[in-house]
């Protein structure tokens, strides 16, 4: 993959999603800001290059980390003094936080939310 290729794969992402945790290599998540800096200075790997070409650079476990992630992200982006009202319950940035850390079926709906989108924008 060129670097050309590399700028049309990432001119067509949304930029909202630009500096979101979207693609792991070797335990790591990286942004598609942070693949074109790397393809601009020659230091993406060609095995990187390889998956992003085939749309092949996941497994179960790094979509469900990289969910997470972007979730936190997302949160920790908030006000912290808003409230969130999930259904009927408010909760605070805070507290939503916790719910996603410790895997709760609430905080897990926001992360499954997350994977949907992800999908969405970088599965073939």
């Amino acid at each position: 993959m060129s670097l050309e290729a590399i700028r049309d794969w990432v001119s067509r992402i949304p930029k909202a999603e630009l500096d979101m945790p979207s693609i792991p290599y070797q335990g790591k998540v990286y942004t598609p800001k942070q693949i074109l800096e790397m393809a601009e200075a020659g230091t993406l790997p060609d095995e990187l290059q390889e998956k992003i070409e085939a749309g092949a650079f996941t497994t179960a476990e790094e979509v469900y980390q990289i969910g997470l992630q972007r979730v936190k992200k997302y949160l920790e982006q908030l006000p912290p003094k808003l409230t969130l009202y999930v259904g009927t319950q408010p909760y605070s940035v805070k507290e939503l936080l916790e719910e996603v850390e410790k895997g709760s079926p609430i905080g897990r709906a926001f992360v499954e939310a997350e994977i949907r989108k992800w999908e969405t924008l970088y599965r073939r």
